[in-house]
C-alpha cells in the first residue's frame, strides 16, 4: 500500500500534473467568475427594466382614473381595461385604492371593497411610492400614488 502510495504522490509531483492544474486553473476560474458578475448585472438590468416599464403603465392607469373620474365612483370601462391588460402583461395584479383606503378595484375580484392597510398604502398617501422586490427577483410590489395634478393631493 506504501508502494502505490510513494508512486501517486511522484505521479502528482510530476511536471505535467503541476502545469496540467495551473492551465486549468488559469483557464476556468476567469471562466466562472465573470459568467457569475455577468449573470448577476443582467438579473439586476431586467429587473430594473421590468420595474420601469410598470411604472410607465402605473403612471398611465393613474391618469385615466384622474381623467374618468374614475374614484369618485364613475364606472370606466377604460380603466378597468387598461388595469386588465397591464396585469396579463406583467402576470400580476393591479390593486386600485382610494383615499379611505377601500379598494375599488382589483384585477382578481377577490379584495373588491375590502379597506386594506399597509405602510406602503399609508406611504403612498403621504406621496411616496415605493417598491419591493424578493431576494429571488421574481417578486416585485410598486405602490404608486394618484394624485390630482388640478390640486397636487394624493386621491388614491
Amino acid at each position: 500500500m506504501k508502494e502505490k502510495w510513494n508512486k501517486f504522490i511522484y505521479y502528482i509531483r510530476s511536471m505535467r500534473i503541476q502545469v496540467f492544474t495551473v492551465v486549468l486553473l488559469a483557464g476556468v476560474l476567469p471562466v466562472l467568475v465573470f459568467s457569475n458578475i455577468i449573470t448577476r448585472a443582467y438579473n439586476n438590468r431586467a429587473i430594473s427594466q421590468k420595474t420601469d416599464e410598470m411604472q410607465s403603465y402605473g403612471n398611465v392607469i393613474s391618469n385615466l382614473v384622474i381623467s374618468t373620474g374614475y374614484l369618485s365612483g364613475r364606472n370606466s370601462d377604460e380603466v378597468e381595461q387598461e388595469a386588465q391588460e397591464v396585469a396579463n402583461i406583467s402576470q400580476g395584479r393591479v390593486i386600485i385604492v382610494d383615499k379611505n383606503l377601500r379598494i375599488i378595484k382589483d384585477t382578481y375580484g377577490l379584495e373588491e371593497g375590502k379597506l386594506v392597510i399597509s405602510t406602503e398604502i399609508v406611504q403612498c398617501f403621504q406621496g411616496k411610492a415605493s417598491q419591493f422586490e424578493n431576494e429571488i427577483g421574481d417578486y416585485i410590489q410598486l405602490t404608486m400614488p394618484v394624485t390630482d395634478p388640478s390640486t397636487e393631493s394624493v386621491v388614491g
